[in-house]
Protein backbone atom coordinates (compact mmCIF):
# COMPACT_ATOMS: atom_id res chain seq x y z
CA UNK A 1 0.00 0.00 0.00
CA UNK A 2 1.03 3.48 -0.60
CA UNK A 3 -0.05 6.69 0.66
CA UNK A 4 1.48 9.90 1.36
CA UNK A 5 2.80 10.52 4.91
CA UNK A 6 2.10 14.08 5.34
CA UNK A 7 2.16 17.15 2.84
CA UNK A 8 5.45 18.76 4.56
CA UNK A 9 8.44 18.67 2.52
CA UNK A 10 11.29 17.18 4.60
CA UNK A 11 14.94 18.65 3.53
CA UNK A 12 17.90 16.16 3.73
CA UNK A 13 21.07 15.92 3.34
CA UNK A 14 22.26 13.56 -0.07
CA UNK A 15 24.14 11.52 2.32
CA UNK A 16 21.02 10.65 4.59
CA UNK A 17 19.12 9.02 2.12
CA UNK A 18 19.67 5.34 0.74
CA UNK A 19 19.47 3.75 -2.16
CA UNK A 20 18.71 0.15 -1.53
CA UNK A 21 16.13 0.48 -4.44
CA UNK A 22 18.13 1.51 -6.81
CA UNK A 23 19.40 -1.95 -7.70
CA UNK A 24 15.79 -2.38 -9.48
CA UNK A 25 16.80 0.89 -11.80
CA UNK A 26 17.93 1.14 -14.96
CA UNK A 27 21.06 3.48 -15.57
CA UNK A 28 21.22 5.61 -18.65
CA UNK A 29 24.01 7.68 -18.95
CA UNK A 30 22.90 10.45 -21.48
CA UNK A 31 19.46 10.84 -18.99
CA UNK A 32 22.04 11.48 -15.96
CA UNK A 33 23.86 14.15 -17.63
CA UNK A 34 21.16 15.56 -18.47
CA UNK A 35 19.96 15.86 -15.04
CA UNK A 36 23.13 17.19 -14.14
CA UNK A 37 22.70 20.23 -16.27
CA UNK A 38 19.59 20.96 -15.04
CA UNK A 39 20.34 21.02 -11.46
CA UNK A 40 23.31 23.18 -11.94
CA UNK A 41 21.49 25.45 -14.38
CA UNK A 42 17.58 25.41 -12.62
CA UNK A 43 18.48 23.79 -8.71
CA UNK A 44 16.22 21.41 -7.71
CA UNK A 45 12.14 21.36 -9.38
CA UNK A 46 10.32 18.76 -7.76
CA UNK A 47 11.02 16.46 -4.92
CA UNK A 48 12.52 13.15 -4.63
CA UNK A 49 10.25 10.49 -3.26
CA UNK A 50 11.87 8.59 0.27
CA UNK A 51 10.13 5.90 2.42
CA UNK A 52 11.36 4.97 5.99
CA UNK A 53 13.37 1.98 6.33
CA UNK A 54 13.99 0.90 9.37
CA UNK A 55 16.13 4.13 10.58
CA UNK A 56 16.94 5.31 7.58
CA UNK A 57 15.40 7.30 4.26
CA UNK A 58 15.42 5.00 1.27
CA UNK A 59 15.11 6.79 -1.88
CA UNK A 60 12.03 5.47 -4.20
CA UNK A 61 11.76 8.35 -6.89
CA UNK A 62 14.58 10.80 -7.88
CA UNK A 63 17.94 8.21 -8.26
CA UNK A 64 19.60 10.43 -10.71
CA UNK A 65 18.45 14.16 -9.24
CA UNK A 66 20.39 12.03 -5.90
CA UNK A 67 23.10 10.96 -7.79
CA UNK A 68 23.88 13.98 -9.50
CA UNK A 69 23.15 16.15 -5.95
CA UNK A 70 25.80 13.89 -4.43
CA UNK A 71 28.34 15.43 -6.91
CA UNK A 72 27.44 19.26 -6.94
CA UNK A 73 28.88 21.43 -4.11
CA UNK A 74 25.89 24.07 -4.90
CA UNK A 75 23.33 21.22 -3.33
CA UNK A 76 23.44 20.53 0.70
CA UNK A 77 19.56 19.18 0.68
CA UNK A 78 17.05 17.24 -1.08
CA UNK A 79 13.62 18.01 -0.88
CA UNK A 80 11.86 15.22 -0.33
CA UNK A 81 8.20 13.90 0.09
CA UNK A 82 7.62 10.85 2.77
CA UNK A 83 5.57 8.00 0.95
CA UNK A 84 4.42 5.10 3.45
CA UNK A 85 4.86 2.07 1.87
CA UNK A 86 5.64 -1.96 2.12
CA UNK A 87 8.46 -3.99 0.75
CA UNK A 88 6.02 -6.12 -1.29
CA UNK A 89 4.92 -2.30 -3.30
CA UNK A 90 8.04 -0.72 -3.88
CA UNK A 91 9.62 -3.87 -5.53
CA UNK A 92 8.59 -4.34 -9.26
CA UNK A 93 7.53 -7.53 -10.14
CA UNK A 94 10.23 -7.72 -13.12
CA UNK A 95 13.58 -5.44 -13.20
CA UNK A 96 13.30 -7.09 -17.04
CA UNK A 97 10.47 -5.15 -17.60
CA UNK A 98 11.51 -1.73 -16.69
CA UNK A 99 11.89 0.65 -19.68
CA UNK A 100 15.35 2.69 -19.79
CA UNK A 101 14.13 7.11 -20.04
CA UNK A 102 14.31 7.33 -23.53
CA UNK A 103 11.76 4.61 -24.01
CA UNK A 104 8.74 5.59 -21.62
CA UNK A 105 6.34 6.00 -24.02
CA UNK A 106 6.96 2.09 -24.80
CA UNK A 107 6.44 0.41 -21.33
CA UNK A 108 3.60 -1.16 -21.37
CA UNK A 109 4.37 -2.91 -24.47
CA UNK A 110 7.51 -4.52 -22.15
CA UNK A 111 6.00 -6.21 -19.29
CA UNK A 112 3.06 -5.93 -16.88
CA UNK A 113 4.88 -3.67 -15.05
CA UNK A 114 2.80 -0.81 -13.53
CA UNK A 115 5.03 2.45 -12.48
CA UNK A 116 4.82 2.79 -8.30
CA UNK A 117 2.82 6.32 -8.96
CA UNK A 118 0.25 4.80 -11.30
CA UNK A 119 -0.42 2.07 -8.63
CA UNK A 120 -1.67 5.63 -5.94
CA UNK A 121 -4.65 6.48 -7.98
Amino acid sequence: MLRWANENLLQLKPEEIGEHYGRYRLHVPEAERAMAKSLERYGQLSPVVVCRRGERYELIDGFKRLAVARNLTQIDVLSARLMEADERTLKPPSTASIAPAGARGNWKKRGSFTPWCARMA
